[in-house]
């Protein structure tokens, strides 16, 4: 019985290995490249909030503003001036 390795199996092996190499290399390539992308829908994630809270921001503010003036404009008319010309 012979306990030696032969020829073939190492070169199956060295197929096998090189294979896997291979099959590493793209899994990294993909990873890379998916980390990158994930990152730049970060940014522009990150952008479109920070845009739609200003937004949100500046029309509370504004409705603030309009209901302030409506109040005003009743409380006057109320009062008996003339505010709206009648």
């Amino acid at each position: 019985v012979e306990s030696g390795v032969k020829p073939e199996d190492l070169e199956k092996t060295k197929n096998a290995i090189a294979k896997m190499n291979r099959l590493l290399n793209e899994i990294r390539e993909k990873q890379v490249n998916e980390r990158h992308r994930l990152s730049i829908h970060k940014a522009v994630n990150e952008h479109s909030h920070s845009r739609m809270v200003v937004g949100s921001l500046l029309e509370t503010v504004f409705y603030i503003a309009v209901s302030g003036f409506q109040v005003y404009t009743i409380r006057k008319w109320f009062s008996g001036n003339s505010l709206l010309g009648y």
